[in-house]
């Protein structure tokens, strides 16, 4: 679980840039798109991954670290023990493996980073 959460929200960010960069390379729009609409509509469609994460019922790294302090604010000793800190650290480790896993199949494979976007193909 702790590698989709890495997963979903990788999902959410690149869905993101994929649909901002398409707003502002539009094909045929008379009016120049606003820096500020295209702001607005990445921060309208990022929140879809931090969705799917609370779906699923995944365990994000930031969420780790809220019970982390949480358990060290009130002295609770259950909370942050050490065990507890691997977790935290595997949580970290996972989540990161799950982006790269999406930034390689989605961002690499697809060449969606290799292209020119102002230029036609033939």
């Amino acid at each position: 679980a702790r590698v989709l959460a890495g997963t979903y929200i990788a999902f959410g960010s690149l869905l993101a840039i994929v649909v901002a960069d398409g707003i502002s390379v539009a094909d045929n729009v008379s009016l120049p798109m606003s820096p500020g609409l295209q702001k607005f509509i990445f921060g309208a469609v990022f929140p879809v991954g931090l969705v799917f994460v609370l779906i699923a019922g995944s365990s994000l790294f930031t969420g780790n670290c809220l019970f982390m302090a949480a358990g060290w604010l009130s002295r609770d000793k259950t909370n942050h023990s050490d065990g507890r800190s691997r977790v935290l650290l595997g949580s970290w480790i996972f989540n990161f493996a799950g982006s790269l896993f999406v930034l390689y199949f989605l961002g690499h494979l697809t060449v969606y980073w290799g292209q020119n976007r102002g230029e036609q193909e033939p």
